[in-house]
């Protein structure tokens, strides 16, 4: 009688649960909440466990995000095998204060938000310890392109079950797909001393037959571990994988073994067949902005491995490096980044803008090749950049391969002034650096450097992650921004001014790429305190990232910090599909109307691909031949006012 109570009791809590949802798109995590029933609503009556509200969300579909605030969350009591299994279409966004007079204050320094794989709390150094820890702390399995995830630790993962094919790989996060899509967007998180007994210690990325391509945005990733790709496996077998890095650090990363290959990434593209029909196998990683420091391989590649395998079919591995500093990675062969062409695979990098410093290997400190059988030679083009040896010749001493150099800067003495302390971890450039103002802006894809700091503050772009920052002429006191409803108040104050021109306001709806939306004139030179304000009417659904551009007398100019503002879906919006895109994309507003609405179509590196005006008949719309016009790769669709991550798969 007692277990029947129960039973009912549990599932009258749960209905209740279910009916308080209905009305939320929002749900609230507070690891000191007490909550036990009509939780999630706000910070007051949070869930306290992230399980709890992950469920609630899978099983309601008005939920749009999840806001987490500090502490620590781990996905089980004792089971190993469990996950934080997050589904698609939501916003996961970590490092709330969650209490205090300002609840909603955001900081990963202060306010961290730790998801744990140590289930017993007695994590030690170099991995002790670590025989109870989950086997994944996350997990992603064809969730679509539009989970995004921000503000979150991820550590103490230990994927060592090598009688599970999947549970000895990625130890921070397993991302897979079948024949579908798993992309998820990765913001502002830290992957930390994560493990896998196979590959990919920290981030484990692939599937079969569809497209698994998630982007890193400001992300770190230290101390983690495996046998292939210390930080991140990339798995293109019979698969479009193609991660895009931007703004990410590496540091401290290994592989261990005699065959360990990647000490930060171990990425390959293979062919498949699936009932008679061909996969191709498509990577093509993306690096900008990035930094690569003191990662090590017992075997093959301090810091890069790409692989391409045409084993059975086409296999093609394109990847490119902009604007990234490489500084003291060490392996066996290929002390930084090392490329593999066999059975017809076609293997390219293209290197632009970038520092290789102080890489060591016994053999090829720098880039190595290796190929076999029938097909092209693996090939780097590397261009504007600063390599540590006398000539291009010299930067591949060993194996099968070609390497073309334009505009290098060679140093080969050690006490050449680079970075400011790199030996404590200061990768910023030193003002006498030879790097500085040494690049070709006609090569720079993005507007901001490793920082957020803008990109080219000179004359012209320098090498590396890293922009030395010009003097400021505006005291910048305060700069803050609020959702207020659905728009977006910002505010800022000056102490002083010189030549100050104007402030020009800038927003993105992906933290990435920025647009200007209007521009308040500054007070010239001054010595008094000035405010400013503006109003944004029409900011995107989700996460919408705003910085000032202060644009002096003379046109020079320097940008602010970052900041972010998150507005509640209106109820006006669009759906798009299929996402990923093939030949056409439909459009699909939320309110059956005839009218029209402005589109821009933006690839990831920040260029405008296509634009013009949507003739919405009942409220759809539909764009036709996308199959020639539009490659392979990630887009950013902005409709009217709303925001949407594609992905455009290739032709099969």
């Amino acid at each position: 009688m007692l277990n029947d109570y129960k039973k009912l009791l549990g599932c009258a809590l749960f209905l209740m649960n279910i009916f308080y949802l209905q009305a939320q798109t929002r749900l609230y995590v507070r690891a000191t909440s007490t909550c036990v029933t009509a939780c999630g609503g706000s910070w007051a009556n949070a869930y306290p466990d992230l399980q709890d509200a992950l469920s609630a969300a899978e099983s309601n579909a008005t939920i749009e995000e999840i806001w987490v605030a500090q502490g620590t969350y781990r996905p089980a009591v004792s089971d190993r095998s469990l996950s934080f299994d997050i589904p698609g279409d939501i916003s996961l966004i970590g490092s709330f204060a969650g209490e205090g007079s300002d609840p909603d204050a955001r900081s990963t320094t202060f306010y961290p938000s730790v998801l744990s794989g140590d289930l017993n709390n007695d994590d030690q150094a170099n991995f002790g310890s670590y025989t109870d820890n989950s086997y994944h702390v996350v997990t992603t399995d064809g969730i679509g392109a539009d989970l995004y995830v921000d503000g979150f630790t991820i550590r103490g993962g230990n994927a060592n079950n090598t009688s599970n094919a999947k549970q000895d790989d990625g130890g921070g996060w397993y991302n897979s797909q079948y024949k579908g899509v798993s992309s998820p967007t990765i913001s502002n998180c830290i992957f930390l001393n994560n493990r896998a007994q196979n590959d990919g210690g920290a981030f484990y990325n692939g599937g079969n037959y569809g497209t698994s391509s998630p982007v890193f945005i400001d992300c770190t990733f230290t101390g983690n571990q495996a046998k292939s790709g210390g930080a991140c496996y990339n798995n293109g077998n019979s698969n479009v994988a193609s991660p895009v890095f931007s703004r990410c650090s590496f540091t401290e990363n290994e592989v261990v073994g005699s065959s360990a290959t990647g000490g930060v990434l171990y990425s390959f593209s293979r062919a498949g067949t699936d009932n008679g029909t061909l996969y191709p196998g498509s990577v093509y990683p993306d690096f900008s902005n990035c930094i690569f420091a003191q990662n090590t391989a017992e075997g093959n590649a301090g810091a890069l491995y790409f692989l391409a395998d045409g084993t059975g079919g086409t296999a093609n591995s394109v990847s490119n490096i902009e604007n990234c500093s490489f500084y003291g990675n060490t392996a066996s062969v290929g002390g930084a980044v090392y490329l593999n062409a066999s059975n017809n695979g076609d293997n390219s990098a293209t290197i632009r803008n970038s520092i290789f410093w102080n890489s060591s290997a016994n053999t090829d400190p720098i880039f190595h090749y290796s190929s076999a059988g029938a097909g092209a030679l693996p090939n780097i083009n590397i261009s504007f950049s600063l390599v540590d040896t006398d000539d291009c010749d010299n930067l591949i001493r060993d194996g099968a391969g070609s390497v073309d150099c334009s505009d290098l800067l060679f140093y080969t003495d050690p006490e050449t002034p680079v970075f400011n302390d790199p030996e404590n971890g200061d990768y910023h450039l030193r003002a006498e650096s030879p790097a500085v103002n040494a690049g070709s802006n006609a090569l720079v894809n993005s507007s901001t450097d490793f920082e957020g700091q803008m990109r080219i503050q000179q004359s012209d772009v320098d090498l590396g992650a890293d922009e030395v920052e010009a003097v400021l002429p505006v005291d910048l006191v305060a700069f803050q921004v609020r959702a207020e409803g659905q728009q977006v108040n910002l505010r800022w104050e000056t102490a002083t001014e010189l030549n100050n021109d104007f402030f020009a306001i800038e927003h993105a709806g992906d933290g990435v790429h920025f647009k200007e939306l209007e521009r308040v004139p500054g007070f010239g030179t001054s010595q008094e305190s000035h405010r400013y304000q503006f109003t944004d009417l029409h900011p995107v659904s989700g996460n919408n990232y705003y910085r000032l551009r202060q644009t002096d007398l003379d046109g020079t100019f320097t940008y602010s910090e970052i900041r972010v503002a998150s507005i509640s879906a209106s109820s006006q919006t669009a759906r798009l599909y299929p996402n990923p895109v093939g030949d056409y994309l439909e459009i699909n507003w939320t309110e059956s109307i005839d009218t029209t609405l402005p589109y821009s179509l933006i690839d990831q590196w920040g260029r405008e691909v296509q634009s013009g005006i949507l003739s919405l008949q009942s409220g759809r719309a539909r764009l036709e031949d996308l199959e020639g016009s539009l490659p392979a790769g990630i887009y950013f669709m902005r409709v009217g006012d709303q925001l949407f991550r594609l992905v455009k798969g290739s032709t099969r």
